[in-house]
């Protein structure tokens, strides 16, 4: 086979992928191009990339369907940017078969399978087609289900009736759990079928669903296959995907903790059989879903891309799976490069944990959309790995999907990875004013016993960690170690430090100096907090220590500022002092002051990353984790605070995105539980159901509409006053 040098590659996707992607090209000398949409054109794969080509400009829509989905809109940039090759990273474009066609036939190496590989095992139907056929029938376990090309509904209804319950609907086109429902009522197929197409249409651009028959409790493995143009497919060892909300991953490790050597091998054969028969080039995934207690293993899918979770396979196995694609492309065979089934060994365990702007507090892990202001990773561990598509002063857009990065971490066995892995999580800083994200989450996982066992299944967050228990892990992690106390101590501290360097006047006289004694009072300065689990205020009352003589001198000859405070929280007195070494505190491009100062509470020294804005202070430490307080007015009384008011019929959008339906209109009668609305964001439906009974006032938006977080959305007037 003839090779072709690719010099240069247009990388048709964004974010850290694309950031990925460029990282291994720039090593390799070859020159690369990006493209970004108006909504991306202030991320950092921007200037990693040696040129980036705009696919949209503020008038148009920065959708992905308007953007990174339009392939003659990539196809003329490749042109024009005159690259050797496109290489599509994962999502968007990169299972399109009719995508890769045009790529080769537009004389562009397609940096991927072929496209009848993409065709044969790209979609979820037509991978189930093929191997329930000669002469793969038999050879493989399948799931029960339907993956016809007839896609109407009337069809599909009826299918649903041999497939059984519980019943999983997915997008035959793609994954990352977008398009995928889990239906238990038969009266509920009807909208779940509607809704998954609808998600599927946006996600893909292919609304084609199938159906299968649902497991409860089984464990998702997958194996890494990569193959050449020369007939050749290894495997590069398994990976297990258990740990899913919403269908998606969150955490990912290699090797999974469940297979011994003999059940990895079947699996692993398996998967490499598959590949040979479709002729597989490139990296890609097959996946299993895997019942631990009868010890079998199920087809699921063929994804046949790189995978967001292919960073762990790099670290067990030492190798870089995009060089690989490129030299494959290229035309080079696996053994020509030096990677052979026999020579492919793996080292140690990887873990890679999803970082995603989401409430973990919501049921359905809303997106949570806005400026990430701070975003600071730990340096300096051994293994650990950060592929991100953001940096401080990066949005969060509404756009595409609301994962920050993925942080991994390889360690010589399992208990050490886990262990690493939470000291990088508690590290970390991450602060937006907007933003909510799944940090402490992903760390109350790790600790989680069925996952320190191994033996958790695709149901691990589902039935042990449902809703009432992360809002008990959240407010229990604020409260471990006093943690909310000594956060209020130092917040009201470092505000104190502040207001103190902004005095313009008599800044050379100390704190707490007097010409005379002053009178007799019981008053002492306070500051109000609002903290997370308190819809009243709190009263942090202080009594600045003032300092002995030998001390002020020490304070006059050092560029260090510690202060004393006597501090009185929840009623409990606390001896504390905050140390802040000059030019710690500085002031960043939104006009606020952040930094690293240490704080001294009852004789426990720590060390806080601190932001404080003009309503908010960002507290955040190793070990207490992080906190965000309300400054409210020193002056104001605690009767005085405004408080929102809920649960009096008004609804607004709990984040950014478009109403893409609105099931009610004026006029109506609803009942707790009443579908009102369904929004887009990030690529996902959210349902907007109504928690009163009553009548519907007013709809404030309509369909396709953009909206804004908290902007009305309806009003409902309850049957029965509520109560205030």
């Amino acid at each position: 086979m003839q090779k072709r040098r690719i010099g240069s590659v247009l990388v048709a996707n964004r974010g850290e992928i694309a950031e990925r992607v460029i990282r291994t090209l720039r090593r390799l000398g070859v020159r690369s191009v990006a493209v970004y949409s108006h909504a991306d054109r202030h991320l950092p794969y921007i200037s990693a990339a040696d040129a980036a080509y705009l696919l949209s400009n503020p008038q148009m829509s920065s959708a992905s369907s308007d953007t990174y989905l339009q392939q003659e809109m990539i196809l003329d940039i490749a042109r024009r940017a005159k690259v050797d090759a496109i290489h599509p990273g994962y999502g968007f474009l990169s299972e399109n078969a009719s995508f890769a066609a045009r790529c080769e036939a537009a004389g562009f190496i397609f940096i991927g399978p072929q496209p009848a590989s993409i065709t044969a095992m790209g979609s979820k139907s037509g991978a189930k087609q093929l191997l329930s056929s000669p002469p793969y029938a038999g050879k493989v376990p399948l799931i029960p289900g339907y993956n016809g090309a007839d896609q109407s509904l009337e069809t599909l209804e009826k299918q649903v009736l041999n497939v059984g319950f519980p019943l999983l609907i997915k997008a035959a086109a793609g994954g990352g759990g977008k398009g995928m429902r889990i239906v238990h009522d038969p009266a509920e197929v009807a909208s779940e079928l509607a809704s998954a197409k609808r998600e599927a249409k946006a996600a893909f651009g292919d609304d084609t669903v199938l159906l299968e028959r649902y497991f409860d409790t089984v464990k998702h493995i997958e194996i890494q296959i990569f193959g050449d143009s020369h007939g050749n497919v290894i495997h590069l060892f398994e990976r297990d995907c258990s740990v899913q909300r919403r269908y998606q991953k969150i955490i990912e490790e290699t090797p999974s903790p469940v297979l011994d050597d003999a059940l990895r091998n079947s699996i692993a054969e398996a998967a490499v059989t598959i590949g040979k028969a479709i002729n597989y080039r490139g990296a890609g995934t097959v996946e299993f879903i895997f019942d631990q207690k009868e010890r079998k293993f199920y087809f699921l899918e063929v994804n046949t891309r790189l995978q967001v979770e292919h960073p762990i396979t790099e670290c067990i196995t030492g190798l870089d799976l995009v060089e690989l694609q490129v030299r494959v492309a290229e035309g080079f065979s696996l053994a020509e490069l030096g990677v052979t089934q026999s020579s492919v060994t793996r080292t140690g365990h990887a873990i890679e944990c999803r970082l995603y702007c989401e409430d973990p507090c919501t049921e359905q892990f809303l997106p949570s959309v806005g400026l990430l202001e701070w975003f600071k990773l730990p340096q300096g561990i051994q293994g650990a790995r950060y592929d991100t598509g953001v940096t401080s002063g990066s949005e969060i857009s509404m756009f595409y999907d609301p994962m920050v990065g993925k942080i991994i971490c390889h360690a010589p066995n399992r208990s050490s990875a886990i262990a690493k892995m939470i000291r990088i999580l508690s590290e970390m800083v991450v602060y937006g004013p907007s933003l909510k994200t799944n940090q402490q989450f992903l760390i109350d996982l790790l600790r989680h016993p069925l996952f320190a066992q191994g033996v958790y299944t695709t149901h691990l967050i589902k039935d042990h960690i449902p809703l009432a228990s992360r809002l008990q892990l959240a407010k229990g992690q604020r409260q471990q170690n006093d943690a909310e106390r000594v956060g209020a101590v130092v917040a009201t501290l470092l505000l104190w430090h502040l207001r103190r360097q902004s005095q313009s006047l008599l800044k050379h006289v100390h704190p707490g100096y007097h010409n005379n004694p002053p009178a007799v009072s019981s008053r002492r300065p306070f500051q109000n907090l609002l903290l997370s689990d308190h819809e009243q205020p709190v009263r942090v009352e202080y009594t600045y220590v003032k300092p002995t003589h030998a001390e002020l001198q020490r304070e006059y000859s050092s560029s260090t500022q510690s202060n004393s405070f006597t501090v009185s929280v929840f009623g409990v007195e606390s001896q504390a002092s905050l140390t802040v070494e000059e030019g710690a505190i500085t002031t960043n491009d939104h006009g606020n002051h952040m930094g690293r100062v240490a704080a001294v509470v009852d004789g426990v020294h720590r060390v806080f990353d601190v932001l404080v804005a003009p309503t908010q202070v960002y507290i955040h430490s190793t070990e207490l984790g992080s906190h965000l307080l309300r400054i409210l007015p020193r002056l104001s009384s605690v009767a005085d605070t405004d408080r929102e008011e809920k649960g009096n019929g008004v609804y607004k959008a709990s984040m950014a995105g478009k109403v893409s339906r609105i099931a009610v209109q004026p006029g109506a009668s609803v009942k707790v539980g009443s579908l009102l609305f369904v929004m887009e964001s990030m690529k996902m439906e959210t349902k907007i159901l109504a928690q009163e009974e009553g009548t519907v006032a007013s709809v404030a938006v309509k369909e396709g509409q953009i909206v804004q977080d908290g902007e009305l959305l309806l009003v409902v007037t309850p049957s029965t006053p509520t109560s205030k």
